[in-house]
């Protein structure tokens, strides 16, 4: 019986192993980059330190800047919803390719919320695109803890689809000349 999540082995008999790899390559590499973007946008630990006389730190982001954190989340769920594809496409019948699946599931959830909370907010803010808003204020916090908890559950996404990248890469084997020759997987 076939999970919600992963479809029948047999959609993806006639795609081939090169193709397979090709693609569960750009899956990593993509994952890889999702995560690095995350950690880079995340301001949780600055807006949560606590100077010497019990305050919360001044550290501040403009709205224009925190515009340009939305339009970089938008692209990280686009990302992930493109290796969600990807690994649907070319893993599903693979064991790991369900967690996969669910850790990207969870992690959407969590984006698009902290991305709709943060923009209603930033919607109702009376500030200019130059003033700065505090990355002490409530929904600035939970914005980036939000980023934060869905990162942590994208910990071990690429080591996930590259363990089967390299599974599917040990079934596959140089040729004489060079080219890769394909084992019957099927």
């Amino acid at each position: 019986m076939t999970s919600v999540n992963q479809p029948p082995s047999t959609k993806n008999p006639s795609i081939s192993i090169t193709k397979r790899l090709e693609e569960l390559w750009k899956a990593s590499l993509k994952s890889s980059g999702v995560t690095c973007t995350i950690e880079f946008l995340d301001c949780s630990e600055e807006a949560s330190e606590i100077d010497s006389d019990g305050d919360r730190t001044d550290a501040s982001i403009t709205k224009d800047q925190m515009l340009g954190i939305f339009l970089t989340v938008e692209s990280i769920i686009s990302e992930l919803k493109e290796i969600r594809s990807l690994v649907l496409e070319h893993a599903s019948n693979e064991d790991e390719s369900c967690e996969i699946l669910e850790m990207i599931d969870d992690a959407l959830k969590m984006i698009d919320l902290a991305s709709r909370m943060g923009r209603m907010h930033l919607s109702n803010e009376t500030v200019d695109s130059y003033d700065a808003i505090g990355l002490g204020r409530i929904w600035v916090n939970g914005f980036f803890y939000t980023l934060k908890h869905a990162n942590d559950r994208l910990f071990l996404l690429f080591e996930k689809i590259n363990t089967i990248y390299l599974r599917i890469e040990q079934t596959v084997t140089p040729d004489n000349g060079g080219d890769l020759v394909e084992d019957a997987l099927y």
